[in-house]
């Protein structure tokens, strides 16, 4: 993801002057983000299982943080 892209996508879209195809790309780079979130959090509840600690306490431990644009 380019995220500087991302972000003046999202920028656009805030004061409405997002085009068209400007809303189909800002709805798939969105998928995209919302699965590797996805893939991401599987990762770390396994981990958090090799671990044998619970979700939240690994992520805490971890400093990890949701992904915002």
């Amino acid at each position: 993801i380019e995220w500087e892209h991302y972000r003046a996508l999202l920028a656009k879209r805030d004061t409405e002057t997002l085009t068209a195809s400007e809303q189909a790309e800002l709805i798939v780079l969105s998928d995209q983000i919302e699965a590797a979130n996805v893939r991401r959090m599987k990762a770390v509840a396994e981990l958090a299982q090799i671990r044998n600690t619970t979700l939240p306490a690994l992520v805490t431990s971890l400093g990890l943080f949701p992904s915002h644009a």
